[in-house]
């Protein structure tokens, strides 16, 4: 979705390697965003993955299956529901529970990154008012490739 593209482009303008986390259906269009390698959650079996990650960005409430692929001490940060502690615990990783507070200062930053071409914004649908509910449903599925905007 919009958020996880948003942050593949930072980490990738901060110089990380990201693996992402979908369907291979869609690996092409987020390797062309940034994205090095991806784990496909339909077909992976996530316990046979090496606990080798450094860090992990949940956008999608994922926490039974990331945190287990950390390396102990890695750093697991969500924007959805912290996960539970003995599960933080038992892995030996630090867990996170981000939310987004926008400020001046930070709209500034993010416009600038957006106007040198560092990270582009992705609109993925359009809905009208009246399909609001359609949105939401549409939203709640998972399947965006970006923003969903609703048409006023």
């Amino acid at each position: 979705g919009g958020v996880g593209l948003f942050a593949v482009q930072l980490a990738k303008w901060k110089g990380a390697q990201v693996v992402g986390i979908a369907s291979a259906k869609n690996e092409g269009f987020l390797k062309s965003v940034g994205v090095d390698a991806l784990i496909d959650y339909k077909t992976t079996d996530f316990s046979k993955i090496p606990a080798d990650f450094d860090a992990v960005f949940d956008s999608m409430a994922s926490s039974e299956h990331t945190i287990p692929i950390l390396k102990k001490g890695g750093k697991y940060v969500t924007i959805t529901a912290k996960p539970s502690e003995s599960l933080v615990q038992k892995h030996d990783v630090t867990a996170t529970h981000f939310l987004f507070h926008s400020n001046a200062e930070q709209l500034k930053i993010i416009v600038n990154l957006i106007e040198q071409n560092h990270v582009k914004v992705f609109l993925d649908k359009e809905f009208k008012l009246t399909e609001a509910k359609d949105a939401l449903k549409y939203q709640h599925e998972g399947r965006s490739r970006g923003k969903n905007v609703l048409v006023v």
